[in-house]
């Protein structure tokens, strides 16, 4: 089955936040692990939130896998992103 997943993560001390969003959304996208990745950046509150649609069994498996994804590119970064988590996510199957 098919999910749209949301994927938000904690906040994010980086200068050029909207800059990180499109280089982990170009990095996602070549990746092909989720389709139509989109990555927004939230300057307020300093976080980046992952929207994509992703097949999988169940929705608990799409937001793990959403989750792995991004938290997995933004890690390549540098070692001051391990500090960063996942703040929600969640699935909504698509018809």
């Amino acid at each position: 089955m098919r999910y749209h997943v949301h994927i938000g993560t904690t906040s994010i001390l980086h200068r050029d936040l909207n800059g990180l969003a499109e280089r982990l959304q170009g990095a996602i996208e070549g990746a092909g692990y989720v389709s139509d990745p989109t990555i927004t950046s939230q300057l307020l509150t300093r976080r980046l939130v992952m929207s994509a649609y992703i097949d999988s069994d169940d929705a608990s498996e799409a937001m793990a896998i959403g989750k792995s994804v991004l938290l997995s590119h933004l890690y390549e970064y540098g070692p001051e992103y391990r500090r960063v988590g996942i703040h929600h996510s969640d699935a909504t199957p698509i018809d």
